[in-house]
């Protein structure tokens, strides 16, 4: 039998039976007819869920449907990212376009960021086709930062795979499955064949990440006209470069026009909508750190006649009337003005400055003298490289030979050993990569006789080696110092084998990373390092790219690569944020008159490139390295080397200065202080984040016990399972894996997780933080595979339970989700209060109000129609509010669009206009005036599609209630 209230005399009843619009009812002892609207329903205490229940049922609404206030790939990243890196996120989140530019100092992580915000996306929507463009010598960078950093496994694909890609969606059927991620290099995209498919496919890139954006800047370039193409594709997009403006503010204008070209459509309208930028930073700066109202008034006195957009006037006028200020109006203040700022939702910048990178660097050049013999083996090489030189292609690195040796003498030996028996040498491109094979013996076996004066001049040089004599005299300073661990950076890994059999004969405890070791290999090595298991790591230039070591102050480059870029690179692993000593050290080894000596070494010191971080002059070490061409520089006299660089010099410290010039105006330009960390504050909350942790390791648990699949807790609340229980958890969750052909995307990400586990011989789930550390242990959290395929079927009815809160004595609590939709969804849930009368007394967060609730009982029973009716009144009521929140934010960008068009088009008509008042054929009248039509309707159709973009909707579930007892 149910329960329920006669509502006519509001007593309570018993429900005999029921059938279509009426009740039978015992009331006052006697059965009665009545029509079903005069009866409400009771929820009886039987029918309440548990608290945990309650909790579980709360969070599987969450795993399948994500919020915004949640971050969905915390704890699935090996790493810890610091503060600043989550700014970027949350601006990305935030963001009602989808688009973000970082512009970050050089050194503060901008791929971890991009990476960041990839990774939670992914985890909110599926992807399909995700794309990663830098230039040539990034990729393989990029490809290890994503693998080891995120999990994420990237291909590389060059111009014909590519292509194939770009064919295969052109083919599209329902059946086929993409879930592609794909790295290509600016050199792939701007290809003709490339640019021509991309114009007439129907590929749709759902997140595309651009580095070194300031490549896009210039409009009359291949790259800036291959970038609009594959924008125009994208869902979502990050662009990265330390130096949005290198020559002039039109630097940035251009790349933020690819990724808003509404809101970034006319340059003189964008110029005066930033102009007052500079004033409102300021202003926020003033507010933001208590300066009294006096000062802040003088402020906007003295500045107030420079800006030139009313709503900002609007704001300082209404400040400057202010008779006091209290903390509550500054915060609403800074609000305003920060939403007035007409870049800061779609730029980041952080400074080294202001994130405490600032770690002095020690450097030295040690220049080698050699014996004679040495000397005579060297000058062998020398004219080795003279003869090849004009018999390959231009652009490729064609003395190779001279860098083996000036990297080891006796490791190059062995190099050309194995030359001359194979009669042919690859020859690389540093920067792409790119290698062709050269057959050295094809010129009448001149080369060969080079090769076999190479042999005997090496030959006598014997076991002494002077390179390695100075490199071991360095390494026992730094002992006599007592520091401890160093790394060692060479070009070639026969160096590196050299200098691993040398370093343990004198009894050093070495490790070894290069190209041939696996991404996990190189990761596992690095661990033994920060672990104190060896004392030397010798790296090549992989270890140079992705690979953080800041917890080593030393670096020793063996060799120097001839890539200026490329050494920061190697120094970066080290000076990082995080790092703990006081001091880096860098020594750098070169060949008495060999080229790093004669040219890099020199021109380096000159730039301040080992002592300093190079943060702007990123952009001048690219254009030095491309100035600067060794192959021919190797041709020219002392005298003709020192006078070219001197006139290097010059210009790099002319574009140094300019390149400071520039940073100013960026400072000015951009926010730098955005105030974000309230939302950050809430999205990591120690709160939300341990809530979710337990209820994952909640619903493991219980599933693992309901399967009868053993398992050992751990004192870190780790689950550990071995080989048996591996197999049974594998068999159980491939029955519950997704349909191939109707949920491809679910069901490639639980093969993923099938394929782990069939790796592994033993077992672990965690469910606290990521170390960074660990390939063999499964990180569980709100958006894993394995929560999904355990809570797959399971139903999400409303549901009740009885709580207790330390806040609330008697009540109820109405747990409800709010979706908002405009161009992207915001998705919350929220809890009301009411009173035993259901009176509104309260309305917070839910995660705020369950961290406090514990589990519990009452008696009797409560009208849950009247109890719904009236929640969803007041539930209404907070909706519109947070529409109305929505469509006001939304309104201000979609109106600053609808400026810009008009700006623009407005333009284009007057020109038209003035160019018919000068024709005098009537054809070519008619056409101006039919061109002037178009430019309206164009206008017109475009500012009709943004004001529809204004439209906010909005939706509501009640997911469960509460009784509050004591």
């Amino acid at each position: 039998m149910k329960k329920g209230v006669y509502l006519p005399t509001n007593q309570n009843i018993v429900i005999i039976d029921e059938f279509e619009g009426y009740f039978e009812i015992l009331l006052d002892g006697e059965y009665k007819t009545v029509v079903s609207s005069d009866v409400a329903l009771l929820i009886e205490e039987q029918k309440l869920s548990s608290f945990e229940e309650f909790k579980e049922s709360i969070f599987i609404s969450c795993v399948k449907n994500p919020l915004s206030d949640i971050l969905y790939s915390y704890n699935t990243n090996r790493l810890t990212p610091e503060p600043h890196q989550y700014k970027p996120l949350i601006k990305f989140l935030n963001s009602d376009n989808n688009r973000l530019l970082i512009a970050d100092e050089v050194g503060l992580g901008k791929t971890i960021e991009a990476g960041m915000i990839y990774k939670e996306i992914s985890k909110r929507e599926e992807f399909k086709i995700s794309l990663i463009v830098v230039p040539s010598s990034l990729t393989y960078k990029w490809k290890e930062e994503f693998a080891i950093r995120f999990d994420e496994y990237f291909e590389i694909y060059k111009v014909n795979e590519f292509l194939k890609l770009i064919e295969e969606m052109d083919r599209f059927d329902n059946s086929k499955f993409f879930n592609e991620k794909i790295i290509i290099s600016y050199h792939t995209l701007r290809d003709e064949r490339v640019m021509r498919a991309l114009k007439s496919t129907p590929l749709e890139v759902d997140f595309l990440i651009m580095d070194e954006a300031h490549s896009m800047r210039n409009k009359k370039t291949s790259t800036l006209k291959s970038a609009k193409l594959i924008t125009s594709m994208a869902e979502h997009i990050i662009f990265l470069t330390a130096t949005p403006v290198q020559n002039s503010l039109n630097d940035l204008f251009n790349i933020l026009t690819l990724l808003e070209e509404d809101y970034f459509k006319d340059f003189s309208f964008f110029e005066k909508m930033i102009a007052p930028n500079q004033y409102i930073h300021k202003l926020i700066t003033y507010l933001r750190n208590n300066h009294n109202l006096e000062e802040i008034k003088e402020f906007i006195s003295q500045s107030i006649d420079e800006i030139n957009i009313k709503s900002v006037v609007d704001i300082f006028n209404r400040i400057s009337k202010l008779e006091m200020i209290d903390t509550t109006q500054r915060v609403r203040y800074i609000d305003e003005l920060t939403k007035a700022d007409h870049l800061s939702f779609i730029i980041n910048r952080s400074k080294k400055k202001d994130v405490g990178l600032s770690t002095p660097r020690n450097a030295k050049s040690i220049v080698v003298e050699i014996t004679p013999q040495e000397q005579d083996y060297y000058d062998a090489v020398i004219e080795l490289v003279l003869f090849i030189y004009p018999h390959v292609p231009q652009g490729f690195i064609t003395i190779l030979p001279e860098r083996m040796v000036s990297s080891s003498m006796l490791a190059s030996l062995q190099n050309f050993k194995e030359l001359k028996n194979s009669g042919r040498m690859l020859i690389v491109d540093e920067d792409s990569g790119e290698e062709i094979a050269y057959d050295i013996t094809k010129e009448e076996n001149i080369a060969k006789k080079y090769l076999d004066n190479i042999l005997a001049k090496g030959e006598l040089i014997g076991s002494k080696d002077s390179k390695f004599i100075k490199f071991q005299e360095i390494l026992e300073d730094l002992e006599s110092q007592n520091i401890k661990q160093k790394i060692v950076f060479s070009f070639f890994k026969k160096t590196l084998d050299y200098l691993e059999d040398k370093l343990i004969e004198l009894g050093y405890k070495v490790g070894k990373i290069h190209g041939d070791f696996s991404v996990e290999e190189r990761f596992d090595i690095i661990k033994q390092f920060r672990k104190g298991l060896f004392d030397i790591l010798l790296s090549s230039e992989v270890g140079s790219e992705g690979l953080d070591m800041q917890f080593c102050n030393v670096i020793i480059n063996y060799d120097l690569p001839w890539n200026p870029m490329r050494v920061e690179q190697r120094i970066g692993r080290i000076d990082r944020i995080g790092q703990k000593f006081d001091k880096l050290h860098i020594f750098n080894l070169c060949i008495a008159g060999s080229i790093e000596d004669r040219i890099y070494n020199r021109l380096y010191s000159k730039l301040g490139i080992f002592e300093n971080s190079i943060g702007e002059l990123e952009p001048i070490l690219g254009e030095l390295n491309e100035s600067l061409d060794i192959a021919k520089l190797i041709h020219l006299s002392q005298k003709e080397i020192d006078e070219k660089l001197h006139l290097e010099e010059l210009a790099q410290q002319r574009k140094e200065f300019e390149s400071k010039s520039k940073e100013d105006i960026i400072h000015k330009l951009i926010n730098e202080d955005i105030n974000y960390q309230e939302q950050k504050d809430s999205m990591l909350s120690h709160q939300k984040i341990e809530l979710l942790q337990e209820q994952s390791r909640s619903i493991v648990v219980g599933f693992l016990q309901k399967e009868n699949i053993p398992y050992q807790e751990l004192k870190d609340t780790t689950l550990k399972l071995s080989s048996e229980s591996i197999k049974k958890l594998f068999n159980i969750l491939k029955a519950k894996m997704s349909d191939k052909t109707k949920q491809p995307l679910n069901y490639k990400l639980e093969k993923q997780l099938l394929m782990k586990l069939k790796r592994y011989k033993e077992l672990k789930i965690s469910f606290q933080s990521n170390d960074n550390e660990e390939f063999q242990t499964l990180y569980v959290y709100l958006h894993s595979p394995l929560l999904h395929l355990i809570t797959k079927n399971t139903s999400q009815e409303m549901i009740y339970t009885s709580i207790i809160h330390p806040r609330y004595s008697k009540g109820y609590a109405i747990i409800y989700r709010i979706d908002l939709s405009h161009s992207k969804q915001k998705s919350m849930i929220k809890v009301i209060v009411l009173d035993n009368e259901f009176n509104l007394i309260d309305e917070l967060d839910y995660f705020d109000f369950i961290y406090d609730c514990s589990g519990g009982s009452f008696d009797g029973s409560f009208d849950v129609d009247r109890l719904k009716s009236i929640s969803r009144g007041y539930i209404i009521q907070r909706v519109e509010s947070y529409q109305q929140d929505e469509y006001l934010a939304q309104k201000r960008v979609i109106d600053i669009k609808i400026d810009s068009i008009t700006n623009y088009f407005t333009k284009q008509i007057n020109r038209a206009i003035n160019q018919r008042r000068k024709v005098n054929q009537e054809d070519i009248y008619r056409m101006r005036g039919s061109e002037i039509e178009n430019l309206k309707y164009q206008r017109d159709i475009k500012i009709e599609e943004l004001q529809k973009k204004k439209e906010v909707k909005s939706s509501f579930k009640i997911l469960g209630i509460g009784r509050i007892g004591v």
